[in-house]
This record gives structure tokens, sequence and C-alpha cells, in this order.
């Protein structure tokens, strides 16, 4: 398995993951309307932002999506998923290593980002990879309460 860039060619395999992962992690945390809305509306790639894509030479088995934020050397890990079948053997940590790479080659050096209030399975590894939770709490567009972790560089 590799990680590389994304491009449009990969947004149908990106979107298959993010359906997939997205109905293993949220099914317990979202109604099926909610989820349904969710993995329906994944982006359109971004000019500023990196798809990174976690790739066995048959298929895309995951993706990170970073970008920055509202200020300068503010930036967002704004999506990571793994397709379930591919959970525990590292592609999540490969893919946030990659992630952090391509946010300093974008100059993002105050890294945010946010996890559905339930997700314990992403929290846990987020926590393991050095974000912690700041504190804040917003409700999301979909009525569940979001969770900000921070990644402090060192």
């Amino acid at each position: 398995m590799i990680i590389r860039p994304g491009g449009s060619a990969d947004l149908a395999a990106v979107r298959g993951v993010f359906a997939r992962a997205a109905r293993a992690a949220y099914t317990s945390i979202l109604t099926p309307q909610q989820l349904y809305a969710m993995t329906a509306d994944w982006r359109e790639l971004e000019p500023t932002h990196r798809l990174l894509v976690a790739d066995t030479g048959d298929a895309v088995v995951g993706f990170v999506y970073v970008g920055p934020g509202e200020r300068p050397g503010l930036g967002y890990v704004f999506d990571l998923f793994v397709d379930p079948p591919w959970h525990a053997f590292g592609v999540a940590a490969s893919l946030m290593e990659a992630a952090h790479g391509a946010m300093t080659e974008l100059g993002i050096t105050e890294r945010l980002l946010w996890v559905l209030d339930g997700n314990d399975r992403a929290a846990a590894f987020y926590r393991r990879h050095g974000w912690t939770h700041d504190g804040t709490r917003v409700m999301s567009s979909r009525g569940v309460e979001r969770l900000r972790y921070r990644h402090a560089l060192v």
C-alpha cells in the first residue's frame, strides 16, 4: 500500500470509502436520514486543499483531506476515513503521517479537527496520535455535538 496525492479521478473511490466508513462509524450516532445526507454529499476538491489516498494498487482503501482554515497558519484535517475491512492495518496511521506532511507544506502550524461526539474509535485514534480535545463542543448541522481536537507541533 502507498499513500499518494489524490485527484478528481479518485473521487468515485473516495466517495465509496467515505460511505462505507461513515456507515460503520456513525450508525449509532446518526439517524439513517442524517447518514444518507452525509454520504450523498461528499465534497468536491478545493484547489487550496490536499487529498491523499491509501492505494493498494487494486483499490483506494482510505483517504485524508486537509486544508487551510480561516486565518494564516490555521488548518484542518477535514476527513480521515478507512474502508472498514482495512481497519487495524495501519492505514489510518499512515494517512495521518502524510496529512501532517501535507499540512507542513501548506504552512499550517495550528492543526485542528472535529470528531462527532460518540465516535469513540476515532477519538481514541486521534489521542494516540497526539491530538487532544481542547474543550470546544459545538452542535453540528445534523444535530450532533462535535468535539474539537488540536495537535501541538513539537
